[in-house]
């Protein structure tokens, strides 16, 4: 009796080892099974690759607007600039063009053109016609040589009038592209000793810009060929005073002429096809 005895505290030992093993695998069956499944579900499939995960971008219709920014210009005004995106760093930007000047001119008018002319300044502004047929827009500008303080170019509005490829002047000298605007008052090329396009009177040509005729306005020969080309019959031209503004192009730097150079009998800017400068340049 007393060997049956101690057997059994031994067999119930046994018993309680064998079921706390049985547990324990059960356990650990069950936690390869979780990890089987938890694998299976989140593997990433080979050959993909795993990228940083970023937030969704809310839809058009739910994003907050985007209040756009204000600048200060010169003048202090506020001035309201729309907000710009980034574009992608493989898009190609295109610079912003101007519109040509040609562009904004109403060739079709019967006079394109309005000539205004700065005595004080020495400086004539042409001013080409908008789309709504005003005169706003500065084109081009010139030096030019006006009467001298004896005999005054007159101020006022005229019309443009007869024109002549050579005109013979008061004092026998000639000038080409001469325009009439006013009685014996005319707009024309710088004068020559003759009727020779080779004979110009070149210290006159290096005084435009200062007064030096008679009255008459004088110009550069390929300044006085644009107007000579381009301003009909008709065109108005207004002469007025204001030193302190030759006009919203400025004046033009004026050429020389080198009084020892074999070709100062030729206007620099005469546009003739024999004008030995135009091969020099």
């Amino acid at each position: 009796m007393r060997h049956q005895a101690q057997k059994d505290p031994e067999n119930r030992n046994l018993i309680k080892k064998l079921l706390f093993a049985v547990l324990l695998v059960l356990v650990c069956a069950v936690i390869f099974v979780i990890l089987l499944y938890y694998q299976k579900h989140t593997a990433v499939p080979t050959g993909s690759t795993v990228t940083e995960q970023t937030l969704p971008t809310p839809s058009a219709d739910k994003q907050e607007p985007t209040q756009p920014t204000t600048t200060q210009s010169a003048t202090t005004a506020p001035v309201t600039v729309t907000p710009t995106t980034t574009p992608p760093a493989t898009t190609t930007v295109q610079p912003t063009t101007t519109e040509p000047v040609e562009s904004k001119i109403n060739w079709n008018a019967s006079h394109p053109f309005l000539i205004r002319i700065n005595r004080a300044a020495g400086t004539t502004t042409v001013y080409g016609m908008d789309l709504k047929g005003n005169y706003t827009i500065p084109y081009k500008a010139f030096c030019c040589s006006v009467g001298n303080p004896i005999t005054k170019t007159p101020l006022g509005k005229f019309k443009t009038g007869d024109m002549y490829p050579w005109c013979l002047m008061v004092d026998g000298s000639y000038a080409q592209y001469a325009i009439r605007i006013h009685g014996q008052i005319l707009l024309h090329s710088v004068c020559y000793h003759s009727q020779d396009p080779s004979d110009l009177k070149y210290e006159d040509f290096n005084k435009l810009g200062t007064p030096r005729s008679l009255g008459c306005i004088r110009f550069a020969c390929g300044d006085i060929k644009w107007i000579y080309d381009h301003c009909p019959a008709g065109t108005t031209v207004i002469i007025y005073d204001d030193a302190a503004n030759p006009g919203p192009l400025g004046k033009p730097k004026q050429v020389t002429i080198d009084v020892n150079s074999p070709y100062r009998g030729w206007d620099p800017t005469d546009p003739n096809k024999k004008n030995p400068w135009r091969k020099e340049n």
